[in-house]
């Protein structure tokens, strides 16, 4: 009863302090709002349905006016079919995917009102005024007002929308809706679109040089381009006889057989993983792209010249229309696996080599007038002595034109392990590959191996000598793994063919290394100081590691003695700088027969951390100087040997022998 009191007691202050307050200032506030400050007659319409010109000054600048003959519709009907495979997520892997944006062939005016009716039922619907989606706020000085598109969501019912800029009018969806829906445009214009297989080309002809509306599309259902109206005009009076369907199926054909299918895509694939977006791809031209002359995204923005408006227009012809392909390119880069962070300006790039490779273009040099110069770079590079090499750093391969030598060297002159693709497969491997990664590769190095791991796996051949020559480094784990599961490597220096004039990369590769080169190291457990060599007490030529691969059977290593004297086991590692293949490792004993070996132990691999001991406890050399063969069993592949010797025949504890070498 206290607290239940006391709570009573709160709740009445309170009140009184708020009754006094509203008394202190003289405002009656019953509904939340004080009813000094309503006006009468609000001339702000904040329902988009009264027309507002107050940019039309600005929008006359850009996007344009539309002229007050053009008709504005009344209840114009529009079926759109919005379904579309889920795109939830990437599943392609690749750097930016096409969004579920509809066109509707509608345009509204700059600040005319329009009304779209949504039927019952129907959720999930965003309508779009304008694929100028640059924002310009932070750049200055600029062409055009910063935000000149607008987006608002529908319901059920009547809608109201406007864009200050005008703009053509889009639906875009939250999800696939299965059944096609139909809308009803009130003030809208037509826009005098052309769509691959519905638009009749001689009638759009006609339409379009009527139109007065200032933009229109041109796309079928793999590309849309939002274009100028007047360009086009312009372009039809010089090119009367161009034919809309031919170029956009040549577009189609660019992105089906140069994109998704070089990608390793197909609307047949098992897994959906496999299966290419069914979206467009989206090209819009501005008087002013917030990044350069145009930048990739969605929509890819360009700059609204002659230069990329004729590409829409060209995709049929032998000729380069390198800027387009070049920003769809960076929308389906992959570099979170393979595409690392000095290849940004580069595998974007090869889009137009394949596209060039499909149509037939043989002077792939024309396609860019870089290309010349980076193959000349290139091949100077590949030319020089391969130590210290980095093809991320060195001022050489500086250049994203220059490091697309290597994977078009790669494109003309591998082929599938199994015969059964050429070397343009390799990219449709490489994407497969990615999207079927169970991770991220972390940083550049793991890039680098995801890539020669995919090399090597697609032509079954070890590539460690390309890699090596164009100073793409790869981890010591990948090398092992790929030197370790191939046994076969590439057989022709293909780092100094020229993909330009198709000629070079033909000499076999010698992967002998000889044996005065391999590298002898001390792993002794006694040598403290890492050189278990006589280099002075045995006299001239004699005591040294470099005796044991001399060749000659007079001269002799010997364990150190005359100082810091070692003891038994005595254990050298050999390097030999590159995996080689052998049955075998042959030993010949000092010919004096004193501290000849007798018990010992072998051990190979790729790692020297981590070898295979292939000797058996019994194994033993005799008490000669003849030549003595250890056999594996079998051909093996490895860098790295190490011998391990025991005892000796006379019970002393130094060893010594005059070669060791490979069969």
């Amino acid at each position: 009863m206290k607290k239940l009191h006391y709570i009573t007691c709160f709740l009445s202050i309170l009140t009184a302090l708020s009754l006094g307050s509203c008394k202190k200032y003289g405002f009656d506030i019953a509904d939340g709002y004080g009813t000094d400050t309503l006006q009468q007659n609000i001339t702000v319409d904040t329902t988009d349905s009264r027309p507002d010109y107050s940019m039309l000054a600005k929008a006359r600048i850009f996007p344009g006016l539309v002229d007050a003959s053009e008709p504005r519709l009344d209840n114009y009907e529009v079926t759109l079919n919005l379904n579309y495979h889920n795109e939830a997520y990437n599943r392609l892997r690749i750097s930016v995917i096409p969004e579920p944006v509809f066109n509707t062939g509608m345009y509204a005016g700059p600040g005319e009102p329009v009304t779209i009716v949504v039927p019952e039922g129907v959720k999930g619907l965003i309508c779009q005024i304008g694929m100028w989606t640059d924002n310009l706020t932070s750049k200055t000085p600029r062409r055009r007002e910063p935000i000149i598109y607008d987006r608002k969501m529908l319901f059920p019912g009547v809608n109201h929308v406007r864009n200050l800029f005008g703009g053509n009018i889009y639906i875009v969806t939250s999800f696939p809706i299965e059944q096609p829906v139909k809308l009803s445009f009130t003030g809208a214009c037509k826009s005098p679109d052309f769509e691959l297989g519905k638009t009749d080309p001689a009638t759009w002809k006609a339409e379009i040089a009527a139109s007065k509306v200032p933009w229109f599309e041109f796309y079928s259902g793999h590309i849309d381009f939002t274009l100028p109206t007047s360009k086009m005009v312009d372009w039809l009076q010089k090119h009367p006889d161009v034919d809309p369907v031919t170029q956009l199926q040549a577009w189609d054909q660019i992105i089906e057989k140069d994109y998704n299918e070089w990608e390793g895509l197909s609307d047949t694939a098992s897994d959906d993983i496999d299966k290419p977006i069914n979206l467009a791809w989206r090209v819009v031209l501005d008087i002013d792209p917030s990044v350069g002359y145009g930048h990739n995204g969605f929509p890819v923005v360009a700059q609204d010249d002659n230069e990329w408006f004729s590409a829409s227009m060209i995709a049929t012809d032998t000729v380069s229309i390198w800027g387009t392909l070049h920003e769809i390119g960076h929308n389906n880069q992959q570099g979170s696996y393979w595409s690392w962070s000095t290849l940004g300006e580069t595998t974007n790039n090869l889009f137009s080599i394949k596209r060039a490779h499909r149509i037939g273009i043989k002077n792939v040099a024309a396609l860019h007038p870089a290309l010349p110069g980076a193959a000349e770079d290139g091949l100077k590079y590949t030319s020089q002595d391969d130590a210290g090499k980095d093809f991320d750093k060195d001022a050489l391969v500086n250049s994203p034109f220059t490091r697309m030598i290597p994977f078009m060297q790669l494109f003309d002159r591998i082929e599938r392990w199994d015969g059964k693709a050429d070397g343009y497969g390799l990219m449709s491997y490489l994407y497969w590959r990615a999207r079927h990664a169970q991770r991220y590769s972390l940083n550049d190095l793991a890039m680098h191996d995801f890539f020669y791991e995919a090399v090597c796996e697609y032509t079954h051949l070890d590539f460690f000598k390309f890699f090596q020559a164009w100073g793409i480094q790869v981890s010591s784990q990948a090398r092992n793994e790929m030197s370790n599961q191939y046994v076969n490597k590439l057989q022709t220096d293909i780092w100094n063919y020229n993909p330009l004039t198709r000629q070079g990369g033909n000499n076999v590769i010698d992967y002998t290394v000889k044996r005065t080169d391999w590298i002898v190291s001390s792993l002794s457990p006694s040598d403290t100081q890492n050189d278990d060599e006589e280099t002075t007490g045995e006299g001239s030529g004699n005591g040294k590691f470099s005796e044991l691969l001399d060749g000659n059977n007079s001269t002799y290593w010997h364990s150190r003695w005359s100082s810091a004297a070692t003891g038994l086991p005595h254990v050298l590692l050999f390097d030999l700088s590159e995996v080689q293949t052998a049955n075998g490792i042959y030993f010949i004993q000092r010919a004096a027969g004193s501290r000849n070996a007798k018990t010992l132990k072998i051990w190979v691999g790729n790692d020297p951390d981590d070898m295979e001991l292939v000797t058996d406890p019994t194994f033993e050399l005799a008490k000669n100087s003849n030549r003595q063969e250890f056999s594996f069993g079998g051909v093996k592949n490895f860098r790295y040997f190490k011998v391990e010797f025991d005892d000796g025949w006379d019970g002393s504890q130094y060893i010594a022998m005059a070669e060791i070498g490979l069969y």
